[in-house]
C-alpha cells in the first residue's frame, strides 16, 4: 500500500491567506498524504463539516473551544505561537517554514493513528542510487543536484550515507547528526522508527536529507535486509515518492545493496578508468553478475576535475541525466 493525497486536512485560520498559502505549498509536495482545504472562519469549516468529515483539522488556537469539537473524533491539532496547555489538543508552531508545519502535522497524525490504514491509491515510487566508480569524484554534490531537480516533480528524500563536509561547505547543510540512533532503531526494527526519522530529517533548498552519518562504523551493523526494510517502510508510510541514496564506500555488500534500487548511477572522472574497470570486475564477480548491465555511468564535467565544485556544471549534468533516465524508463514508471 502506498500513500497518496486523498485525505482532506482542513486548515482554519482567520488570516485567509495563511491557510491558502499552506494549501498551495502542500500541493507542490508530491506524495503528501493530505489535500489541504483552507477556511477563514469556523462557520465556513462547520458548513463544510456537515457535508464531509475531514480526516484531520488544523485550527487556530484562538478559535478553539472544547464544546465545538465534542462529536469530532478525528485528529484535531491547534496552530499556535507557543506551547499549548495540557488540556488542549496538540499544537503545531505557526511561525516556521511551511515544510516544517507539514512534517509536524504528519508526525502528530501518526501519533494519533500509528497503525491506521489510509484509503489511498497506487502512486509512482522510485529508488535511485548514486555510487562512486572512481575515488574522490564528488558524487555527493552531483547527488544533491539530482535531488534538487527531482523535487520539482517528486517528494524526495536524499540519503547520503557518509559525513557531510562537502554538503555543509557547498550547500550549507547543517550537521544535524542523529543517524546513529536511526540505524540502531533500524537494526532492531523499532516500532517508532519512522517517527524518529521524520524528527531528524532536515530540509535544504527543498531537499529533505536523512541525518548525517557521523561515524561510518555505524553502517557496518546494517545489513542489506535492514536497508530493504527501511525502503519498504518509506514507500508505504512516508510522504516521499522518491528516495535517492549515495552509497559511499562503507556499505557491504555493495552489490546486494544496489540491487534494491530501480535506477543506479555510477559517477567517475577522467583519467581514472582503472578504478572504473576494477569496479566493473568486482560487481561482475560477486553474486550480482547482472547488476553491471543496469548501471548508468555518469562522467563528471571535465572542467570540474581537480577543481572546486562547479555547481552550474553539475546542475546542467543533473538535468541532462534525469532527462535521459526519463527517456529510458518512461515518465510514469510505477515501481
Amino acid at each position: 500500500m502506498v500513500v497518496a493525497a486523498l485525505n482532506i486536512l482542513a486548515v482554519c485560520d482567520p488570516g485567509a491567506e495563511y491557510g491558502q498559502r499552506l494549501a498551495k505549498y502542500a500541493g507542490t509536495k508530491a506524495g503528501y498524504p493530505f489535500e489541504l482545504r483552507a477556511f477563514s472562519s469556523l462557520d465556513q469549516l462547520f458548513r463544510y463539516r456537515e457535508k464531509k468529515k475531514p480526516e484531520a483539522v488544523l485550527l487556530d488556537s484562538a478559535l478553539y473551544s472544547e464544546k465545538d469539537w465534542e462529536e469530532y473524533d478525528n485528529p484535531l491539532f491547534l496552530l499556535g505561537s507557543g506551547l499549548g496547555r495540557d488540556d488542549e489538543p496538540k499544537s503545531v508552531f505557526r511561525y516556521q517554514e511551511a515544510d516544517g508545519i507539514l512534517k509536524d502535522i504528519l508526525m502528530l497524525y501518526r501519533e494519533e493513528h500509528p497503525r491506521l490504514d489510509m484509503q489511498v491509491e497506487k502512486r509512482r515510487f522510485c529508488l535511485y542510487a548514486v555510487t562512486d566508480g572512481t575515488e574522490n569524484c564528488r558524487s555527493e554534490s552531483l547527488a544533491f543536484e539530482l535531488a534538487a531537480q527531482l523535487t520539482k516533480k517528486e517528494r524526495v528524500l536524499l540519503v547520503d550515507l557518509r559525513t557531510w563536509p562537502v554538503l555543509r561547505k557547498t550547500y550549507g547543510c547543517p550537521g544535524n547528526g542523529g543517524a546513529g540512533d536511526i540505524l540502531y532503531g533500524l537494526c532492531r526494527r523499532k516500532a517508532d522508527l519512522m517517527d524518529q526519522l521524520m524528527e531528524k530529517i532536515v530540509s535544504v533548498n527543498d531537499v529533505d536529507l536523512f541525518p548525517e552519518v557521523e561515524d561510518p562504523a555505524d553502517l557496518l551493523e546494517v545489513s542489506v535486509e535492514d536497508w530493504k526494510y527501511l525502503l519498504e517502510r518509506l514507500k508505504s508510510e512516508s510522504p516521499y515518492t522518491a528516495v535517492l541514496a549515495v552509497t559511499g564506500n562503507v556499505i557491504q555488500p555493495l552489490g546486494g545493496f544496489l540491487e534494491l534500487f530501480d535506477v543506479i548511477y555510477m559517477v567517475w572522472e577522467d583519467g581514472q578508468m582503472v578504478c572504473q574497470n576494477r569496479m566493473e570486475k568486482y560487481l561482475k564477480n560477486t553474486a550480482c553478475p547482472q547488476l553491471w548491465q543496469r548501471i548508468t555511468g555518469i562522467q563528471m564535467p571535465s572542467d570540474t576535475v581537480g577543481k572546486s565544485c562547479d555547481r552550474a556544471a553539475l546542475r546542467q549534468l543533473a538535468v541532462k541525466t534525469l532527462r535521459e533516465t526519463e527517456k529510458k524508463y518512461g515518465p510514469e514508471r510505477d515501481v
